[in-house]
């Protein structure tokens, strides 16, 4: 079984700041790469996850409110709870492909996965013609 990831982004609809409404990440975030990124997985039928700064491992089906949060501000608790989230959310797949995107790939997220137990399943790629 594989997954594919990619991480958050500043770019968030704004019009959920400041509410306690919750959504999915495909509504959440705005920026054209990561929208890219969850509509080339939906066209293809893969499962696929945002590695959240606030919300760790963020499959398409749960719901969470807005936020803000740069990786540069993630205390070493929270990485470790993320790390700890990534380990738990993921156990199941053989196979997990993060997509690295280069302008905003923070050195945070390589830090996750380097960390996680699963490190050795981790496939980072960074053309998104590679999601099948």
């Amino acid at each position: 079984m594989k997954i594919y990831l990619t991480h958050c982004s500043a770019e968030k609809d704004n019009t959920l700041r400041g509410t306690t409404r919750t959504t999915t990440p495909d509504r959440l975030y705005t920026n054209p790469e990561l929208q890219a990124f969850m509509q080339r997985c939906l066209n293809k039928g893969v499962a696929w996850a945002i590695l959240s700064d606030r919300y760790g491992v963020w499959l398409p089906a749960v719901k969470h409110e807005w936020y803000e949060k740069h990786p540069a501000t993630v205390t070493e608790q929270e990485s470790r709870q993320i790390v700890e989230h990534f380990d738990r959310t993921l156990k199941l797949y053989d196979e997990i492909y993060f997509l690295v995107r280069p302008k905003t790939f923070h050195p945070f997220y390589q830090k996750i996965l380097t960390e996680t137990t699963l490190a050795a399943r981790v496939t980072q790629f960074s053309d998104l013609q590679m999601i099948e």
